[in-house]
């Protein structure tokens, strides 16, 4: 079991509000959506394990990212490096600046160290094949080695 850090490319079928447990309301809007996150336990909290946590519907809602995937959310793409140091938000970081992309305030950043203002990212006029290879070069350019699952993921 590994650790280390992982995004997922994400496609949101319809505009959801979410509110999460800290009572943080968010209207998420359709379209197409980047999470960075990091799994750095033993056991059920591996990369291996958090990442497939998180392709599985219907779980109980713990994260802010399992309130986005409940039901509307589909996992198009898992990328993730196993390191052993916390690279979340450096990873998080390199994918905004090549996209140009916004990140959602607050989502999924409430434990963040360097400031970011949220480790969701959203913009409206990437495609998915720009926001995969942005992605892939983010992991590249910061001497991590990315991988996948191998496989198109897409479940609903």
């Amino acid at each position: 079991m590994s650790k280390g850090v992982y995004s997922l490319f994400i496609e949101l079928c319809k505009d959801k509000p979410i509110r999460l447990r800290s009572g943080l309301q968010l209207y998420i809007e359709k379209g197409y959506y980047i999470y960075t996150g990091s799994a750095f336990g033993e056991g059920s909290a591996s990369l291996e394990r958090r990442i497939g946590r998180h392709l599985v519907p219907n779980k109980k809602r713990f994260w802010h990212i399992d309130y986005l995937l409940d039901g509307d959310g589909v996992v198009l793409e898992a990328v993730f490096s196993p390191t052993k140091k916390r690279m979340e938000c450096e990873v998080n970081k390199r994918i905004c600046l090549l996209l140009g992309a916004q990140p959602i305030k607050g989502f999924g950043s409430s434990d963040c160290k360097q400031g970011c203002l949220g480790h969701l990212l959203h913009h409206k006029s990437y495609g998915e094949k720009d926001a995969i290879d942005a992605i892939w070069k983010a992991y590249s350019t910061l001497e991590l080695e990315p991988k996948n699952l191998g496989m198109q993921i897409g479940y609903r």
